[in-house]
């Protein structure tokens, strides 16, 4: 399969592109070029997967990448001699995660959240992209170059963004994570999901169907849990977030 990468922010405005031969900043940190693409925030600071992924590691460097998550394709593409390999994108500079280790996901799906941490000289987020072969059960690089064995996305772009790639649903197109005291006209839809569900947030008064309200109170929160569990979500916790919002766009 040829490897097509969609651009994982949106808009996608580059601040550095890779390769840049810059030993005297990248040297500390083993390498002398730009082992990646510095891309400025997009819509809402949101980065997402260009394709299938595993999320395999999110560790936090305070003097490089800050907060940095690391998926891996679900699939094999064809490497850059021909042989299958799988693709392991690093996203640094994070704000937040909106993924666990060993969680697997779509294309298209919020990761993560860009900011600016780490070394770092303003917002943006750096994505390091990585030829990674299977050799027996373990993954080894395929390519080596003196951009710490990274290679440049850009020939693979298609112009087309990861979050064209989101499933598309019946239900209102959440956006935000809604949680237990928040004010928000999407804990009104929200509401009215529940209730048309059977998850009542209310039977009579606010939060009831046709009477649906902006806060996320008690009750919707209870509503909330009670659809988790029906739905296999775990932690039930009451907490709106991709992992709830992932089984609404498939229901």
């Amino acid at each position: 399969m040829k490897l097509i990468l969609p651009y994982e922010v949106q808009p996608y405005s580059v601040n550095q592109v890779w390769g840049v031969h810059r030993p005297d900043i990248y040297k500390q940190f083993g390498f002398t070029n730009h082992n990646g693409v510095d891309i400025a925030p997009g819509d809402r600071n949101e980065v997402r997967a260009p394709f299938d992924y595993e999320v395999q590691k999110i560790i936090w460097q305070p003097t490089g990448g800050g907060l940095v998550l690391s998926i891996i394709s679900q699939v094999e593409y064809e490497g850059p001699d021909s042989k299958p390999c799988k693709v392991q994108i690093g996203f640094m500079h994070l704000e937040s995660t909106k993924v666990r280790v060993g969680d697997k996901g779509k294309a298209g799906e919020l990761v993560a959240i860009s900011d600016n941490t780490g070394y770092s000289t303003g917002p943006h987020t750096h994505i390091r992209h990585k030829w990674m072969r299977l050799r027996g059960s373990r993954l080894v690089d395929a390519e080596k170059n003196n951009a710490q064995n990274t290679f440049d996305p850009e020939p693979y772009r298609d112009g087309t963004f990861a979050a064209d790639l989101i499933p598309k649903s019946n239900h209102f197109p959440f956006s935000k994570d809604l949680y237990y005291g928040v004010i928000d006209s999407e804990v009104k839809e929200l509401q009215k999901f529940l209730n048309g569900r059977g998850f009542f947030v209310s039977t009579f008064f606010n939060g009831s169907p046709g009477k649906e309200t902006t806060h996320f109170g008690p009750a919707t929160q209870r509503a909330l849990i009670k659809f988790q569990k029906a739905h296999g979500i775990s932690p039930s916790s009451g907490y709106f977030g991709p992992i709830t919002q992932g089984v609404i766009r498939k229901i």
